[in-house]
């Protein structure tokens, strides 16, 4: 329950439905009443009151009928205006004393929401190294690699859209392969004997000597080609994967962020995870934008798309893409309860309270 001050002097009392939604006894507005109970029609609720907390005299014109929330079977409600859930958030804060709220008599109460949106993607990171060896004439179909992102074949699967650290896969690209002439003897398969600078002679004290390196010959075999002059080169691609999670909370109410985040038992509005392209517009997402605009009075349905933008899509470079998006939607339903207090004041807001 969210309570907060009001000053509304004209009504005096709220009667409130509990639903068998609510199996936890939470309420929602039903119809504003006096003392002395009149018929309500086309209600599946029906009302009782205790005895008149403000000792107003009431007149049939003070009667004023609030939203209607006839979800449930009827119930009689007994327990009328209850402060018993801010009475123990008051008793668990120190200093603070929650007898005040006895004499207290609520004003209004409405329903507002907020929703907790989770959204995780998975983020794919490539980079191309490439290797050579010695060519011994193996198919070099030589393709170019324009644009890593066109290499979709592999022989293992992506991994889910939410993992705790980085994962890393690399994948020969075959289709790579071509022959190059090898640079360390210009496609020669034989190099200057380094020794004998290539004449196949070397100077001593006692005259010249043949070359024991190159046995006089002048040049040796590259080692690099070994001897074929050409070398095979092919592309190795590696992937990276991690996780990026973002959460945003919309709502109609004044909470702070903080306390929606730790509210436990948040039921689920939406869930979804399904392969993902960076060029797709959030709110294509799936259903989810009907989902919003027909099951929600709040449209987040653009502050999700700047979550997506802000979180997540600015976090991408050219050699990156998002290959997963998950994005789970938990609502939280919220009764917001003004009231009056004579003879206190609210210290933040010096309006309401009076």
């Amino acid at each position: 329950m969210s309570n907060r001050v009001g000053a509304d002097d004209q009504n005096d009392v709220v009667v409130h439905s509990t639903t068998d939604k609510n199996p936890a006894g939470y309420n929602a507005v039903s119809v504003i009443v006096s003392q002395t109970p009149l018929p309500v029609t086309d209600l599946k609720t029906r009302v009782s009151t205790p005895i008149n907390p403000s000792g107003k005299q009431y007149q049939p014109t003070d009667f004023v009928v609030g939203q209607i929330v006839p979800i449930g079977l009827p119930v009689v409600v007994t327990n009328l205006d209850s402060f018993d859930h801010f009475k123990q958030y008051i008793q668990s804060k120190c200093c603070y004393n929650s007898a005040p709220l006895d004499q207290a008599i609520v004003v209004v109460k409405k329903n507002r929401n907020a929703f907790q949106v989770d959204m995780w993607t998975l983020m794919e990171h490539r980079s191309i190294e490439w290797k050579t060896r010695p060519y011994r004439g193996e198919s070099v179909p030589g393709i170019h690699i324009d644009n890593v992102f066109n290499w979709k074949d592999f022989p293992f699967d992506t991994p889910s859209t939410a993992i705790p650290k980085k994962r890393t896969r690399s994948h020969t690209l075959t289709d790579t392969q071509h022959k190059i002439m090898c640079s360390s003897c210009n496609g020669q398969g034989k190099q200057h004997c380094s020794s004998c600078n290539g004449t196949g002679n070397v100077a001593r004290a006692q005259g010249t000597l043949r070359c024991s390196h190159c046995h006089g010959k002048g040049n040796v075999n590259c080692d690099k080609c070994a001897t074929s002059g050409y070398l095979l080169s092919w592309a190795i691609m590696t992937m990276t994967w991690h996780t990026l999670h973002s959460i945003g909370i919309y709502q109609n109410t004044f909470l702070p962020e903080k306390i929606i985040r730790k509210i436990p038992g948040k039921p689920t509005f939406y869930e979804n995870d399904m392969e993902w392209t960076n060029d797709i517009f959030l709110l294509n997402y799936g259903n989810l934008y009907r989902i919003i605009t027909e099951k929600s009075s709040l449209d987040f349905g653009q502050g999700i798309q700047q979550q997506y933008q802000n979180c997540h899509f600015a976090k991408l470079t050219n050699s990156m893409l998002i290959r997963k998006l998950k994005c789970l939607i938990r609502k939280v339903d919220i009764i917001e309860t003004n009231y009056k207090l004579d003879g206190y004041v609210n210290k933040s807001e010096r309006n309401r309270g009076k």
